[in-house]
């Protein structure tokens, strides 16, 4: 299928969960379970942004301007 397993030893997961992310559908994480519960949390928040659903108060242009 083209896939490869890939395994690490990390002292922190906040370097690999961005790596992770950059990679959208086309990766998976087994293990750990705190990494993997993180990265649905972000992918549950990215589809509320999304489908419309998200609470943010700003208007798409205001999006980026500092106050």
């Amino acid at each position: 299928d083209g896939g490869v397993i890939v395994q690490f030893s990390l002292s922190s997961l906040i370097e690999i969960r961005s790596w992770v992310l950059s990679f959208g559908c086309h990766a998976e994480v087994f293990e750990p379970v705190e990494l993997r519960t993180s990265l649905r949390g972000e992918a549950e928040q990215l589809s509320q942004v999304y489908s419309g659903k998200h609470k943010n108060t700003s208007k798409p242009s205001e999006a980026g301007k500092g106050t």
